[in-house]
């Protein structure tokens, strides 16, 4: 499918776990489009992330972190979450299970949140990322599998609240 080079031009996209892999093609695609776009995660190296994209770290389990984030973007159209953790085999931990689902999970509910006045005021959008995970489980990462498992009813719930 071929789209306008400027199909997003004027907008502005905020993109989490965007330093790396999923996120980072996504903050790539949306800027390649047009959007004025913000790639926020962990490492300070964004080679995967095209000249022109602004880098912001942050941890979207951290309240602190997402405000920081989020600064200076009164104008938002767009979130994407795609920050996700996974711990194979450490998972069966309850601290590490907890810290996996207040990235993936948590962390998730938190940026919407955050961004939700902002979103609403230029009529923007929200995209949630989980995962295959969700539908079958996996023995290594029952954190991973619950909590992306919990973004798919959680992103019809604020689509419900947040209509």
């Amino acid at each position: 499918m071929t789209f306008k080079a400027d199909l997003f031009a004027g907008k502005t996209a905020l993109v989490t776990g965007a330093t790396q892999g999923i996120g980072a093609a996504v903050a790539n695609r949306l800027a390649s489009l047009g959007a004025r776009t913000v790639a926020a995660g962990l490492q300070s190296q964004a080679d995967e992330l095209n000249p022109g994209i602004e880098v912001r770290l942050g941890d979207v389990s951290r309240e602190g972190d997402v405000e920081r984030l989020l600064a200076g973007l009164d104008e938002l159209d767009i979130v994407v979450n795609c920050a996700g953790v996974i711990r194979r085999g450490a998972e069966h931990d309850p601290a590490v299970f907890e810290q996996v689902v207040a990235v993936n999970l948590t962390g998730t509910m938190r940026v919407c949140s955050a961004a939700r006045e902002r979103l609403a005021r230029r009529g923007g959008c929200i995209v949630n990322t989980a995962s295959m995970l969700s539908f079958f489980g996996g023995s290594l990462v029952p954190a991973y599998a619950a909590s992306k498992g919990g973004v798919a009813p959680l992103t019809k719930s604020l689509a419900l609240a947040y209509a």
